[in-house]
């Protein structure tokens, strides 16, 4: 008798009935993490969801693809939060078998982990954060594993807030780099065309005998575990060349 080969199939127990999450027909891989309040799935990707990493909804009874990143041809999202707003896991290529860490909120789309921590000026050298797993009781705080000299260990980070470079309505030239809460703040801004991390100086390499010129923004940083809603101006220090 010819065995047939196993397959992984993701599916919740509600009521007393277990229900297979599908797409187009298709059975979606594992399920790995179910939001607090029962309302929503993730899992591992397949064909089913475009090897795209997902989200489920039970009420709606619908599979939406998050995303995926170039290159990579694997996604698994491994925990959602309480709000059901934010997402992390991890992606994989089966072609080079390269790992990349991964997070979703509805402003950031999936994005690599690693890519939006270094934008918010954490220092990763020497470490490569790789599997993040979840938050820390439904806070803006992720938990995972980082690879490190001393071998795998595990991580925490706070995200309260974000910085982001905001260009004013009106004024597109008139950047500023501004604080906002994480996640709402960060989507919002986003959202209205903000883009990550802190505004970069425009300075045109100079072609002749340069002078320098600093300028100086206010500065006014909240406290690491507060969170706001407004934005924030951070100082930024900005070196503009120019021929003498």
């Amino acid at each position: 008798m010819k065995r047939r080969a196993a397959q992984w199939r993701g599916a919740y127990w509600k009521n007393g009935a277990v229900k297979l999450i599908t797409r187009n027909g298709q059975n979606v891989q594992q399920a790995f993490d179910v939001s607090r309040d029962g309302e929503y799935i993730v899992g591992q990707s397949s064909a089913a969801s475009s090897n795209n990493a997902w989200r489920y909804s039970v009420a709606a009874n619908t599979v939406q693809l998050l995303g995926s990143l170039p290159s990579y041809d694997n996604a698994l999202t491994l925990a959602i939060s309480d709000d059901h707003g934010v997402i992390t896991g991890y992606t994989t290529s089966s072609a080079t078998g390269a790992t990349s860490p991964a997070i979703w909120t509805p402003g950031l789309h999936w994005t690599n982990f690693n890519t939006f921590l270094t934008a918010q000026g954490v220092n990763l050298t020497d470490i490569y954060p790789y599997a993040p797993i979840g938050d820390v009781g439904g806070r803006p705080r992720h938990h995972g594993i980082l690879a490190s000299s001393f071998g795998d260990i595990g991580f925490v980070v706070k995200t309260p807030t974000s910085i982001v470079c905001h260009a004013p309505a009106g004024s597109p030239t008139q950047i500023q780099t501004t604080v906002v809460s994480f996640p709402q703040g960060l989507n919002a801004a986003l959202a209205s065309g903000d883009t990550l991390g802190p505004c970069q100086c425009g300075a045109t390499a100079p072609t002749g005998i340069p002078t320098l010129t600093v300028r100086k923004q206010p500065i006014r940083i909240p406290e690491m575990d507060g969170a706001t809603s407004a934005r924030t101006p951070v100082t930024t220090l900005c070196a503009e060349a120019a021929r003498s």
